[in-house]
């Protein structure tokens, strides 16, 4: 779709040359064929997008403005919203018309999946699911449209994969909404999801699980969340949008990884701990306040320690 087109049905601005563009973007994952989110001077010069969308700005670039005097969030929403009604990109949000298939499961249309792949009764798989070798997909679980499973993968009964983003942002009266997103939900090889968890479908981009991850029950991956391999993930975690785990991190149960935080290599996170702030490779974190786990011990000692010595 061109970039004219779309200021013609939005009312946007445009400065620079026009372009076919295919999707869009945060501005770190864009192609030069996507339209990049951006919010800064910085996300511009450094997308590798031909066209990015930004507030009303006068910039130095090579660029093309997309320009809106709308909030962010939602001439995001509204550029994405236009470019699925094109079908220039897939709605993984659109209603799904099931089919009861062998075996007791249900299955939208054009899905992939392998002859060796377990559905257990009363599974339900969106339209265009793509679902690989030997992968199991345990009863009542949902597996969301435009999901991937690669091979080997499994899913526990009543786990919801690929589950409308939870974004929201604010529309044009100040209201509330909620962007189920555009991305897609992507399982890598020898996943495994416990029960009742959740997978949110990328907002922009699309969420990933490493290979070898293990995901206990109870669990809330949000959106566009992105994990490396040999990850274990324990019972009752929510991580927030855009957070990102890399290489064999280790989350015990009961935490919260706020939006956006960055989990180096090797990195450990106690039962109980909130996560505000990104943490480097190698490192321990604890406590409501994220801070190293023996700095929070002997914060804890010594606190211990003054209030045995008072009189109560």
């Amino acid at each position: 779709m061109r970039v004219s087109d779309i200021t013609r049905e939005l009312g946007y601005d445009m400065a620079g040359e026009d372009f076919d563009v295919f999707g869009v973007a945060f501005p770190d994952e864009a192609g030069g064929a996507d339209i990049a989110a951006a919010s800064s001077r910085r996300d511009i010069l450094r997308t590798r997008a031909q066209v990015v969308l930004v507030p009303p700005t006068v910039l130095v670039t090579d660029k093309t403005l997309l320009m809106t005097h709308e909030n962010m969030d939602l001439a995001t929403v509204k550029i994405c919203e236009l470019l699925m009604r094109h079908r220039v990109i897939e709605d993984n949000a659109a209603p799904v018309d099931y089919r009861l298939c062998g075996g007791g499961y249900y299955a939208g249309k054009d899905c992939r999946i392998s002859s060796t792949a377990v559905i257990e009764p009363g599974a339900m798989v969106g339209d265009r699911v793509v679902i690989g070798e030997r992968c199991v997909v345990a009863a009542h679980a949902v597996i969301g449209s435009g999901t991937i499973l690669e091979d080997a993968v499994q899913v526990g009964a009543g786990s919801h994969i690929g589950a409308p983003s939870f974004f929201h942002y604010h529309d044009a009266d100040n209201a509330l909404r909620q962007f189920p997103g555009c991305g897609r939900a992507v399982l890598r090889q020898n996943a495994r999801i416990g029960s009742h968890t959740v997978v949110q479908r990328g907002t922009l981009s699309d969420t990933v699980i490493g290979e070898n991850n293990l995901i206990g029950n109870g669990v809330d991956v949000g959106h566009d969340v992105k994990t490396g391999k040999n990850c274990k993930i324990v019972s009752q975690t929510g991580i927030a949008g855009r957070a990102v785990l890399k290489d064999s991190v280790l989350v015990y149960g009961q935490c919260g990884i706020a939006n956006g935080v960055v989990l180096g290599n090797h990195v450990v996170v106690k039962a109980r701990t909130v996560v505000t702030k990104s943490v480097r490779d190698n490192e321990t974190v604890y406590g409501p306040f994220g801070r190293g786990y023996y700095d929070e011990m002997r914060l804890m000692a010594n606190i211990r320690k003054f209030f045995d010595g008072k009189e109560m």
